[in-house]
């Protein structure tokens, strides 16, 4: 059945905004088949396996046309695959789809320490929509995206996350002073649950942290030195420093951490791009 939460968590922190209106989300009739459906695409993704996870989404839509849950999660896996033409087209849809809905928070399927989900499923799709247009190199695109993700941001777990790849789009498009604005504003942002790594390099890009003092942590998660290492690199790129990019991308391409991870897919990207 679909996972049911506290009034507290479908609220998460205030009204909604931009792009987002009062109807209810609409589940079908044959809600828990569709909410079964939708766990078993994101059950074969967590395996790694994300053809067949794809594949489970497209037979599921053939029930489901238009289904922007359905969407939303083929679209992250088509980035998981690289293959981010298809991605947008799907995000995209699920964006068209889902308008007018009120936030609907989206449950975990790797739950955090607190047991408290984040994100909304319009957070998600405007915040993979967005990276599937940075990774695929359209920043303007992305920008436009991610600032919809901020919109509809209500904790500070997402509004983090939205500004960290905020910045990196502003710096490229080379509107340095929005792009301080962004980081500057992460400054309050501090009641966090999941997203340390993303304020820490927005502590980088603000001025007040240097590459040695984001060295992970004892123990840190392999994705943590991914997120970390990608940053870092994207903050010696953005100030021209393209030697110390490259080899901290380099480092994370190499490495041992998760290979679909979005840092190591980007710093695959961002390689590809350097002159």
């Amino acid at each position: 059945m679909r996972p049911t939460l506290p009034l507290a968590l479908l609220l998460l922190a205030g009204p909604a905004t931009a792009q987002v209106g009062t109807t209810p989300p609409r589940w079908p009739t044959d809600s828990a088949a569709l909410d079964s459906a939708i766990w078993a695409g994101r059950r074969l993704g967590y395996q790694g396996t994300f053809a067949e996870a794809v594949a489970a989404y497209s037979t599921a839509l053939g029930r489901w046309p238009d289904e922007p849950r359905l969407l939303r999660h083929r679209g992250h896996r088509h980035i998981s695959q690289r293959e981010y033409a298809r991605a947008v087209a799907d995000l995209t849809r699920a964006a068209d789809r889902m308008r007018g809905w009120a936030l609907e928070v989206e449950p975990d399927g790797q739950p955090n320490a607190k047991g408290i989900p984040v994100s909304t499923l319009q957070f998600n799709v405007w915040y993979h929509l967005g990276l599937a247009e940075w990774l695929r190199g359209d920043a303007r695109r992305a920008l436009a995206a991610y600032e919809q993700c901020l919109a509809v941001s209500r904790n500070d777990d997402s509004r983090v996350a939205a500004r960290y790849w905020l910045w990196q789009i502003l710096m490229r498009l080379g509107r340095r002073d929005d792009a301080a604005a962004m980081a500057r504003a992460a400054r309050t942002e501090t009641d966090l649950i999941e997203n340390q790594s993303y304020a820490r390099l927005l502590a980088l890009f603000d001025g007040r942290a240097t590459p040695t003092d984001l060295a992970p942590a004892a123990g840190a998660a392999a994705l943590d030195d991914v997120t970390l290492g990608y940053g870092i690199g994207a903050w010696h790129r953005a100030h021209g420093r393209i030697a110390e990019a490259r080899t901290s991308w380099e480092r994370v391409v190499n490495g041992s951490g998760p290979k679909a991870a979005f840092g190591a897919l980007a710093a695959r990207e961002e390689l590809a791009r350097l002159p």
